[in-house]
């Protein structure tokens, strides 16, 4: 019955031009949270917005974003974790003179996100579903160009740079059974053991299932393991963060190749897919006894 709202006024924003008489941008957004009994519990209700002003580069040259984000939830006394838990970003340019122009938005099932920095690799937007009950965290990484979802991940991406290309990167993840994200998948197929996603830095490329023998089953489904994922080249030291020099100055997408993606769960429990011509080959993979793997659309 008792209820009442804080924090009027989350974040505010002033982006002023290099010069004076410039043109300026002002954004405000505002935070809430509500409170009250229900059903012999506290109920509350969060929802958090936030400004970041992140610099990345795209095909076109350096560019400034201005990100908003909000981040809601609604938790209980008596439950672990939140229920529904939500981010939604939405992303404008920042213009020389100060202005902006709206580029993208998005919204994913996540408790927290934010922009992070790849190393020479670029830069992606990460939203967080923490794991609970024996669940494992699960990254989603967005595309900051486009805003577009490239892969899912339980623990660390793979990233490849193509060095002198203008900015040729690739990234892989793998998420598993044991994801919190309750991809539906994994209800639909008992022998998935695991999703790969292959993306640019700008848009997801390619996905592939792992499947397991169902015999098999008992002891892989013991693992919980967060799978390793790294690069093998033909000729040097295999890398979860691989700048293949081999190809240096390479600008053609259809070059990229004579690699291959490893993903190791155990010893015991591994695949590994040739890259060629951009394109994860599922056709040549190899992989250890009772798995094998599917092309998803």
């Amino acid at each position: 019955m008792s209820r009442f709202v804080l924090l009027p006024l989350a974040a505010m924003l002033l982006i002023a031009g290099a010069t004076p008489g410039a043109a300026q941008s002002v954004e405000e957004e505002t935070s809430r949270v509500s409170i009250e009994p229900v059903d012999g519990a506290l109920q509350w209700q969060i929802e958090n917005r936030t400004f970041d002003v992140v610099q990345t580069w795209s095909g076109a040259g350096p560019r400034s974003l201005l990100l908003e984000e909000t981040m809601s939830a609604m938790r209980r006394s008596d439950m672990e974790g939140p229920a529904d838990p939500m981010v939604r970003v939405v992303a404008s340019e920042i213009l020389d003179d100060g202005t902006l122009t709206p580029l993208w938005e998005f919204e994913t099932r996540a408790e927290t996100g934010s922009a992070r920095y790849l190393g020479a690799f670029g830069d992606a937007y990460v939203a967080t579903l923490y794991g609970c009950c024996g669940a494992i965290d699960a990254d989603r990484y967005f595309g900051l160009e486009s805003g577009a979802l490239l892969v899912t991940a339980n623990g660390p991406v793979a990233l490849l740079d193509i060095p002198n290309s203008g900015g040729l990167v690739r990234i892989a993840g793998v998420e598993t059974p044991w994801s919190a994200s309750g991809e539906a998948l994994y209800q639909e197929r008992s022998d998935a053991f695991g999703t790969i996603g292959y993306a640019s830095m700008s848009e997801e490329l390619q996905r592939a299932l792992i499947v397991v023998n169902l015999n098999m089953m008992e002891a892989i489904d013991s693992m919980m393991a967060l799978p390793m994922l790294e690069w093998v080249p033909a000729d040097g030291e295999p890398a979860r963060e691989f700048t293949f020099w081999a190809l240096d100055g390479e600008r053609d997408e259809a070059k990229i190749g004579g690699i291959s993606l490893r993903v190791t769960y155990t010893p015991e429990a591994w695949v590994e897919i040739p890259l060629v011509a951009d394109r994860l080959d599922l056709a040549a993979a190899t992989a250890s006894p009772g798995l094998s793997l599917e092309a998803l659309p």
